[in-house]
This record gives C-alpha cells, sequence and structure tokens, in this order.
C-alpha cells in the first residue's frame, strides 16, 4: 500500500530534479522544466506514469550553473594588433609602455567568456538518471506513508469485526423479545385468528426485522479490505468496498428497532468514515 502523498529528490552532476505526490482522482503530471529540456517531458510523463498509477505529480527540473560551465576565449588577432599598435607609439612618441596583464583583460573584446553547451545526448542522461533517483525516493516516501495509514486501517477493521461480534449476539436475542411482543399484540388483535394465522403473521414481521444477511455481508467486506490491504494500489477497490459496508450498516440500523443493535451500528459506522478518510490518500 502506498500513500499517494510523497517527495523525491534526485541529482546527477548538474541536474537536480525533486517531484511531490499529492491527493488525486486520477493521474495527472505537472512537469516545470528549462526550455533546454522541454524536449524531454514526453519521456519524462512516461517514466513517472510506469511508476504511479494515482496522484497529482509535480516534476521540478534545475540544471545549475557552475564555474567548469563556461570556458575562457582570448583574441590573438587583436591583442597582436593591440601590441603592434603600443609599439609602433613607443617607437615613434616615445610613450611610455605600460601595457599589463591587468590592462589587457580589461580591453574590450580581448578576453570572452563562453558558456560550455552540454551536448543533447549527455543532457538526457543526468536528467533520466535524477529523474529515475527522485522517483525511488518519492515511492520510497509514499510506502512509509502507506504502512502507517495501513496500520490505521486495521486497527478500524478490528473494532468493526468486535462490533459485528456483539451484534451478532444481539440480534438473536432481539428477535425472540420481537417475537414475543408480536405474539401478545396478535393475540389481543386477532382473538379470532387461527394459529396458523398467527404464526404466518409473526413470520413475517420477524423476518423483515432479521439482520442475519447483513451482517454477512459486512464480514465478507471487511475480509475483502483486508485482503485488498497487501496490494500496491488498492486505493479505488477499499474505497468502493467501504461505501458497500456503509450501506450494508445503514440497512441493519433502519431495520433494527433496537437501542443496542443501533448504538453497535453507530461505532460501526463510525469507522467506516475512519477508514474512507484513511483511503483518500491511498494510491
Amino acid at each position: 500500500m502506498r500513500s499517494m502523498t510523497g517527495i523525491g529528490r534526485g541529482k546527477s552532476d548538474r541536474v537536480e530534479v525533486e517531484i511531490r505526490s499529492h491527493n488525486h482522482r486520477f493521474l495527472e503530471v505537472s512537469v516545470k522544466t528549462p526550455t533546454i529540456v522541454t524536449g524531454y517531458e514526453g519521456e519524462i510523463r512516461k517514466r513517472v506514469a510506469r511508476m504511479i498509477s494515482r496522484g497529482y505529480v509535480t516534476v521540478a527540473i534545475q540544471i545549475e550553473d557552475e564555474d567548469e560551465g563556461y570556458e575562457l576565449f582570448v583574441d590573438h588577432s587583436l591583442l597582436s594588433r593591440i601590441v603592434r599598435l603600443r609599439d609602433e607609439l613607443v617607437r615613434r612618441y616615445g610613450i611610455q609602455d605600460t601595457l599589463s596583464f591587468d590592462t589587457v583583460i580589461q580591453l574590450p573584446g580581448i578576453v570572452k567568456f563562453t558558456k560550455k553547451e552540454m551536448t543533447q545526448a549527455r543532457l538526457s542522461r543526468q536528467v533520466m538518471a535524477a529523474l529515475d533517483q527522485a522517483l525511488a525516493g518519492l515511492i520510497h516516501s509514499k510506502e512509509l506513508e502507506g504502512k502507517n495509514i495501513e496500520r490505521s486501517i486495521r486497527k478500524s477493521l478490528q473494532k468493526i469485526k468486535k462490533l459485528l461480534k456483539r451484534l451478532k449476539i444481539r440480534a438473536p436475542l432481539r428477535r425472540r423479545e420481537k417475537r414475543k411482543r408480536l405474539e401478545r399484540l396478535l393475540a389481543e388483535a386477532l382473538i379470532k385468528a387461527t394459529p396458523k394465522k398467527m404464526a404466518e403473521e409473526i413470520l413475517y414481521y420477524v423476518d423483515r426485522l432479521d439482520i442475519t444477511e447483513e451482517c454477512a455481508r459486512m464480514e465478507s467486506h471487511l475480509d475483502l479490505i483486508e485482503k485488498a490491504l497487501v496490494e500496491t494500489t488498492p486505493g479505488r477497490r477499499i474505497n468502493f468496498l467501504t461505501q458497500e459496508l456503509y450501506r450494508e450498516a445503514n440497512t441493519t440500523a433502519a431495520k433494527a428497532y433496537d437501542a443496542q443493535i443501533s448504538q453497535l451500528v453507530v461505532g460501526i459506522k463510525e469507522e467506516v468514515e475512519k477508514i474512507r478518510e484513511q483511503i483518500q490518500n491511498v494510491e
């Protein structure tokens, strides 16, 4: 199980990549890159999609500028012309020679700084290497958070099972109580009715109050949720199962007509809500 929330970072030489993931119904990838690497967006999205199935994912790429990224260029032709001019001025006019290194490098056009352009092949390798590192870190972050969510969900499942156990103990007692009450009421209302007719009426109303099937379906949903917890991306599946579990709990409450059962169902629904809240952050 993996959370949809996480962060991962990667670096390869001058390229840094940061990936953040947040809750989202589907997979949506936003890529923020310098102009020089915009051509790689398609491959970046494919790599993200291979690793992540749901969430809003932001990929931010930066390329660092370093001293090694520049080289010096000396215009020797221009410098030679300046030196010849200096020699001529010294010889013809007796001007003092003050042409020093500091003076030369300050002359316009003599020394030029040019930025080294990284080859596309090398840039591509660095971007993808940093991206893979960031993705690995993101997955690790999502899995750590996923373990915390799984522990929380399992606690809620155990509480629901205990409440269901108590509910199943109470259900037959309540049926007997309702049956006796119906027998008394029917005996008063249907004085002339035959015993068979009374039995049919009692059975009809008692069966309408039976919650055995609802309890069985809730237990089945709990088992399916537990099995789904070991999957890598169970978010949608568990979300559906919690909806079904909540529906069965509502049906049980509607059929109960019993304060104790209603109280137990409220407890079940509270735990189901906790699971539904947690599962919204599961991939």
